[in-house]
C-alpha cells in the first residue's frame, strides 16, 4: 500500500505538497506524530497551533496547485500543436505517383490492348503501373510479365513503318459509346532529328485514326518534335528531344530525368460520338531514298472521356 502511495505521490508533486500538510495537521490535532515507537509527543499548544497552521498552509496550497496543472498541461499541448499548417496543395509533378480514388466509369472508358502470345513492353520497369491519372485522366498501365513470372515492363503497342514504307497498322476495339476526348499516353522510339541523312524532325512518323459507329473517320498526324517525342532524352545523340506543349503534354517523368511518356488528346470532330476502334499507323510523310524502320510510335495507354 505504501509504494503504491508513494508512487502516485512521486508523480504528482501537487499531492505531495497535500501529503505533507495533512501530516502536519494531524500531528498537530493529536498532539503526537503517529507510526513512531517510541511515540513523539508535541508539548505545547503554541507548536500544535504553528504546526496545524503550517499543514492547513500547506494543503491549501497542494488544491491550489493541483487545480492549475491540467490548464497548464492542456495550455503546453496547445503551444506545441500550434505548428505550421500541412501544405495539402500537391504541385502538378508527372513524376509523382499519388493515390488514385475511383474514377467515374460513366465518363471514363480505359481501352484493352489486343491479347498477343508474346506482348510488347516498355523498354523501362519503373513507370507508374495499374490506374494511375495524368491531369486529372484515369489511365490503365498494364504489367507484362514473362513466362518465368518476371516483370518485363507495362504492355504497349510499338509499331515500326515497313522498310518499303508501307503502312504498318495495329487496330485496338474500343466499342465506346458518346465519346468526345480520346487520350492518349505515347512517345516515340529512335526519335532522331535525322537518321542516315534523312530528316525527321517536324516530320509526320505515323498517324491515329478513330473509326466511329456511324462510318466516318478521323486522322491526327503524329509529328515529331510536335505532339510526339523521343521516349529516352537521356540517352547521346541528336534525339528530338522538344514538344509543342499547345499539342500534347509531358505524363511522365523517370526520376533521373532519363526516359517520359506524354499524353495527347484527341478532341472528336462535332462529338461526342460512339466510337467503334481506333487504328495507329507506323508510315513516314514521304517515301524515304532509302529501307528505313524508324522511328516506330509507343503507346502505352488509351483513354476515352464520354461528354
Amino acid at each position: 500500500m505504501w509504494e503504491k502511495l508513494l508512487e502516485a505521490l512521486a508523480s504528482r508533486s501537487p499531492l505531495v505538497v497535500i501529503f505533507i500538510g495533512s501530516s502536519l495537521f494531524l500531528i498537530a490535532a493529536v498532539g503526537t506524530i503517529p507510526f513512531v515507537t517510541p511515540a513523539l509527543k508535541v508539548s505545547g499548544i503554541v507548536w500544535q497551533i504553528s504546526l496545524g497552521a503550517m499543514g492547513a498552509a500547506l494543503v491549501l496550497a497542494g488544491l491550489l496547485l493541483l487545480r492549475r496543472e491540467p490548464s497548464e498541461i492542456s495550455s503546453s499541448q496547445k503551444k506545441r500543436t500550434k505548428t505550421a499548417p500541412l501544405d495539402r496543395s500537391y504541385p502538378e509533378d508527372p513524376r509523382l505517383s499519388l493515390i488514385v480514388p475511383p474514377f467515374e466509369p460513366g465518363r471514363y472508358a480505359t481501352v484493352k490492348f489486343p491479347e498477343k502470345p508474346f506482348p510488347t513492353a516498355f523498354n523501362w520497369h519503373y513507370t507508374p503501373l495499374g490506374v494511375t491519372l495524368v491531369y486529372g485522366k484515369p489511365f490503365f498501365v498494364d504489367p507484362v510479365f514473362d513466362s518465368n513470372m518476371q516483370y518485363r515492363g507495362h504492355r504497349t503497342i510499338d509499331i515500326h513503318p515497313h522498310p518499303d514504307n508501307k503502312a504498318n497498322v495495329e487496330e485496338v476495339s474500343a466499342d465506346v459509346g458518346s465519346v468526345s476526348v480520346v487520350h492518349f499516353l505515347l512517345s516515340a522510339g529512335h526519335g532522331r532529328v535525322e537518321h542516315e541523312g534523312i530528316p525527321f524532325l517536324h516530320k509526320s512518323i505515323g498517324y491515329i485514326e478513330l473509326q466511329f459507329a456511324e462510318g466516318d473517320i478521323q486522322r491526327e498526324d503524329l509529328i515529331l518534335g510536335k505532339n510526339v517525342r523521343e521516349w529516352a532524352p537521356g540517352n547521346m545523340g541528336n534525339l528530338v528531344r522538344s514538344l509543342d506543349f499547345s499539342l500534347a503534354r509531358p505524363a511522365w517523368v523517370s526520376h533521373n530525368q532519363h526516359y517520359r511518356i506524354d499524353m495527347l488528346s484527341i478532341h472528336v470532330e462535332d462529338g461526342p460520338k460512339d466510337l467503334s476502334s481506333i487504328q495507329v499507323v507506323a508510315k513516314f510523310e514521304d517515301d524515304p531514298p532509302k529501307p528505313m524502320s524508324l522511328p516506330s510510335i509507343i503507346v502505352s495507354s488509351i483513354t476515352c472521356e464520354r461528354g
